[in-house]
């Protein structure tokens, strides 16, 4: 078997002397010493923090890391490779950059409409591409124009990217133990006689075992660095008036965890000392685990250049945003600039049913003029398939959107009145309103977030054309698919 950096460990064939962690093998070539539950327990001497070492969260929740965007549409394009080293047809040209059809194709398969791509029409999935396609140009402007500003030297990019790079280590690394668990033959065949007949059953039990065998393992390696990088645990430091700078954890290679470094963004006083301890553990388990993966050489250069891509683009917005919107007083004058914002239209609930002839239309109008239900005829003649299959029970539309001539026949309709004919180019609509909730006006108070997505919306448009006419951006279309065709300049579309 193979050595590694860590252990070595055989799940199916235990060699050298068993300890008391359910079948758990060291192999004692390793040199390493056993390392058993109660041995932890003692080494973590408190019972919460030895729970919080155990079951430690998984370090990649970099949602701590501030890095929400403003345009929601803008971000899920960073994740999609626009900087990968793929040979692709070239889609556009900024300056020496190209985006690729591979780019665009991944930011499809990355947007929130994905799921509803194939059931689009050629024309609605075209228009989308290009959409995302420019959406790509604009995100690939930002981030050049965060570079031109040298966001990324600040203390803060650099710090951000150093504690990103230390989850995602610690991912891989976990990833890499997590791949040596496999279930012995002679375990798998047990459990398939215990659950014969339950192939979900079957299922549960085989990913059980797994869990725990990765725990056991997961719990004898982190002792292992722990005892390899000499950690010290300072707890005695830790009271009411521990200083921030105080050493709480330490050991080789540089890792060191202060009291600051626990309580940050948290008031000290929130904390007790159990709770101290264990997020004391977890970053310690987070630091030892990423160093050992950067000793191991893991590469992640890849991610990384993705993420600080991705970055950069959202700092310059971040950092825009508080120029546009400085304070409340903008968003204030935009509201009183704009008094339909706060606007909200009168919704009904309407009942409809759709003819195919204006001569059937009036005839059924008769029928539901005589006292026939337009809901019992809707389920029966209406040629729209939704309506139909609701018996005409359309459910809530807002006053003001829809096609015009319906809108005109609903306007002034009374509850449970029946329309006159309204044509469409889905055919000839006969409606009625079932029920109807009021309008109202917001105020200000409470809509601060709405306003400010419109305002830092329409600043951003007009500093994208600004950051367009800064570089040299190509646009490319090809006219066939053939290999002898080749793409020509055209306009922004």
């Amino acid at each position: 078997m193979k050595k590694t950096n860590t252990i070595s460990i055989n799940l199916e064939k235990p060699v050298g002397r068993k300890n008391d962690m359910q079948g758990i093998d060291v192999n004692t070539e390793s040199k390493n010493c056993v390392v058993t539950l109660p041995r932890m327990r003692q080494f973590f001497n408190v019972p919460g923090a030895l729970r919080a070492c155990m079951g430690f969260c998984d370090p990649t929740d970099v949602s701590r890391i501030k890095h929400a965007l403003v345009i929601p549409l803008l971000l899920f394009i960073s994740n999609t490779g626009l900087y990968a080293k793929v040979s692709a047809e070239v889609l556009v040209t900024i300056d020496d950059t190209a985006i690729t059809s591979n780019d665009l194709n991944q930011a499809v398969s990355s947007s929130p409409f994905y799921t509803q791509f194939n059931t689009l029409s050629q024309d609605e999935q075209a228009s989308l591409r290009g959409d995302i396609l420019r959406r790509l140009v604009a995100s690939e402007l930002l981030r050049i124009e965060a570079l031109a500003q040298n966001l990324n030297k600040s203390e803060s990019f650099r710090q951000e990217m150093k504690s990103f790079e230390t989850g995602i280590l610690y991912k891989r690394y976990m990833d890499h133990l997590r791949s040596k668990i496999f279930i012995p033959e002679k375990k798998l065949q047990q459990l398939k006689q215990d659950f014969k007949s339950q192939p979900d059953a079957l299922e549960a039990a085989k990913s059980s075992f797994r869990s725990s065998q990765y725990q056991k393992l997961h719990d004898l390696t982190i002792q292992q660095l722990r005892d390899k990088y000499q950690i010290k645990i300072h707890e005695d430091r830790i009271s009411d008036n521990t200083p921030s700078d105080t050493i709480l954890f330490e050991g080789r290679q540089g890792i060191k965890i202060s009291y600051g470094d626990i309580i940050k963004d948290t008031a000290s006083s929130a904390l007790s000392k159990d709770q101290i301890l264990d997020k004391l553990f977890q970053r310690g388990e987070l630091l030892v685990v990423a160093q050992a993966a950067r000793e191991e050489k893991l590469d992640i250069s890849d991610t990384m250049e993705k993420y600080e891509n991705e970055r950069l683009a959202s700092l310059l917005l971040e950092k825009k945003e508080q120029e546009w919107v400085p304070d409340e007083s903008v968003l204030k004058d935009y509201f009183d600039a704009h008094p339909k914002l706060g606007v909200v239209p009168e919704r009904w609930h309407i009942g409809q049913i759709v003819l195919k002839t204006e001569a059937e239309a009036k005839k059924v109008l008769a029928r539901i003029n005589s006292g026939e239900s337009l809901f019992t005829l809707a389920e029966k003649m209406s040629i729209d398939p939704y309506g139909k299959s609701r018996s005409g029970d359309m459910g809530w539309v807002k006053q003001g959107t829809g096609h015009p001539a319906i809108q005109a026949v609903l306007k002034g309709l009374k509850d449970r009145e029946v329309s006159e004919i309204a044509k469409t180019p889905k055919g000839y609509h006969i409606l009625t309103i079932i029920d109807r909730r009021p309008g109202s006006k917001q105020r200000f108070n409470g809509f601060q977030d709405k306003i400010r997505q419109m305002v830092v919306a329409e600043k951003l448009s007009a500093y994208i054309k600004t950051l367009q006419d800064k570089h040299d951006i190509k646009w490319l279309v090809v006219q066939n698919s053939s290999k002898d065709t080749k793409p020509k300049s055209v306009t922004q579309p």
